[in-house]
């Protein structure tokens, strides 16, 4: 028997030559699709927490945050102040979630603004989503030298069930199953804590504004043109003595941090408070800690070399800036955005193009983004254990703050109008 004749026989076969049921697909349950549900923040713009209910009825897709800021309200661009690109998530500065009566999970703008780029497939996606979620501002002139009058706006894509862009098709979550509301909060802080100061400046400072103009949640449902169609209508399905299960791309654990010192040697760090579960990885980034400058904390950097252990054993081992090559190579597109940083002068503030970056460490087979909507791999166990990273700076004169997110498998389980979230 030769090698192609046992390949054959232990693989299904598939004709690349007639459509036939094992090479083209057809949607089962049909629907209608509309973006029409839409909750205003009840602080109006201004700084507070915010929270939206969404009744069970339909397919839950996505949840956008739309926040907007007139440029009449910007007096503040007159080089005193600057605003980073991809600002909205910084203005969320805490996110939570529960379905139907479960826990509360949170995470906070930052490491949701991570795990949207990493689910992103390719270059420009995560490009344009960084860029959407706030333009860049130092000032309110345009190149012709008139005045800008048109807003700045940030959408924020809640990707805690789905991606934020549909390179696998992720199924929504199923509320016609559910008895009671979707919960999502977040919690907004004023624009004084994420405005840039210019601590050069020399001119009249005006303030950034109070709050938003614009700040509201909207909701992508899928309404079935069959209603007859729901679990709950089926016959013999009995949704108060049987459970669906419905696989998430992953969930995200609340970010750990840890300091690292201004050192050429290198450092390790212990990262506590993992749970129970099969993690996937850890995705990583360090921000700045340097006082009196101008960097957004949304301009990331990796370390120029990680090694990530657990109990002995060394899993990535990313010595030399390595990391970036090997994500790419497992992966589908560089961990990285084009970004702006600001330099401060007396009069106004200069853009400067720059970089953000992040690394992910993974502990399972890595997979391309567009399949972990169909195809959960298996992570490693750690419960009630400690991971240690041995981490190089990539500035021995500069220190950082290391944030890393540990990624898990998975999934939502639906009985007696309840969800419950199932990790591992």
């Amino acid at each position: 028997m030769d090698s192609s004749t046992a390949v054959a026989q232990k693989s299904t076969p598939l004709d690349l030559y007639y459509q036939d049921s094992t090479n083209s697909l057809v949607q089962a349950v049909s629907v209608q699709y509309d973006t029409r549900f839409t909750s205003v923040f009840p602080s109006g713009g201004a700084a507070g927490q915010s929270v939206l209910y969404i009744p069970p009825s339909n397919g839950i897709n996505k949840v956008m945050v739309v926040l907007e800021f007139k440029a009449d309200q910007l007096g503040c661009m007159n080089g005193g102040f600057s605003l980073p690109r991809s600002w909205g998530y910084q203005a969320c500065s805490l996110l939570s979630w529960r379905i139907s009566g479960s826990q509360q999970y949170f995470a906070t703008g930052a490491q949701l603004l991570a795990a949207n780029l990493r689910k992103c497939r390719t270059k420009s996606q995560r490009d344009a989503i960084y860029s959407l979620g706030g333009e860049a501002c130092n000032t309110l002139r345009n190149s012709d030298g008139t005045t800008r009058t048109q807003p700045f706006r940030a959408y924020i894509p809640l990707s805690f069930f789905t991606a934020p862009c549909n390179d696998g098709l992720d199924t929504p979550v199923a509320s016609d199953i559910l008895g009671s509301q979707i919960q999502v909060t977040v919690q907004v802080i004023p624009p004084s804590e994420y405005f840039i100061a210019n601590p050069s400046f020399a001119g009249t400072v005006v303030p950034p504004p109070a709050a938003f103009n614009t700040a509201y949640f909207q909701v992508e449902q899928l309404t079935m043109n069959d209603r007859s169609m729901s679990l709950a209508s089926r016959p013999g399905v009995d949704m108060n003595e049987e459970t669906y299960i419905q696989s998430l791309r992953d969930f995200t654990q609340q970010e750990l941090q840890a300091q690292l010192a201004a050192s050429a040697a290198e450092q390790t760090v212990t990262l506590n408070g993992f749970m129970s579960g099969q993690v996937r990885g850890i995705q990583l980034w360090l921000t700045d800690n340097t006082p009196g400058t101008m960097n957004s904390p949304l301009n990331w950097t990796i370390p120029d070399s990680v090694v990530c252990i657990f109990a002995g054993q060394q899993y990535a081992v990313y010595r030399n800036g390595t990391s970036e090559a090997w994500n790419l190579i497992d992966g589908t597109s560089p961990n990285s955005v084009d970004s702006v940083s600001f330099v401060g002068g007396p009069s106004e503030v200069a853009a400067v193009p720059a970089t953000s970056k992040w690394c992910f460490l993974p502990f399972s087979q890595p997979t391309h983004n567009d399949y972990e909507a169909s195809i959960m791999v298996a992570g490693l166990r750690i419960t009630n254990g400690s991971v240690q990273l041995q981490v190089v700076t990539p500035d021995a004169t500069k220190s950082y703050t290391l944030h890393a997110v540990p990624v898990l498998n998975a999934a939502l389980a639906y009985s007696r109008g309840a969800a419950s979230l199932l990790i591992g």
